[in-house]
């Protein structure tokens, strides 16, 4: 899915931006992704989602579990994630 990829892209975006502007960011400069975050923009094949489709995407981030939930689907997209800290930027 597609959507989902982009939406976690720019959650790890805006997270590490404000540590980014400072130069080389420490662990006091990095915010926990945790929590519930809404999706401002997609891109699918080229083309850039409606605000409908956007509204209808819930990304849930407990520690290193993700939880993707998009109305009207029967079952939410699970997985894990981690931060690589060993490069810059981080990823």
């Amino acid at each position: 899915m597609k959507p989902i990829l982009m939406i976690v892209l720019a959650v790890s975006q805006a997270l590490f931006a404000g540590a980014a502007d400072k130069g080389n960011p420490t662990q006091a400069d990095i915010r926990t992704p945790e929590g519930v975050w809404k999706s401002i923009a997609a891109i699918l094949g080229g083309a850039r989602l409606p605000q409908t489709a956007l509204d209808a995407i819930t990304l849930k981030i407990t520690g290193t579990n993700y939880e993707v939930t998009v109305v009207g689907e029967k079952e939410p997209d699970r997985g894990t994630s981690t931060l690589d800290k060993s490069t810059t930027p981080m990823r």
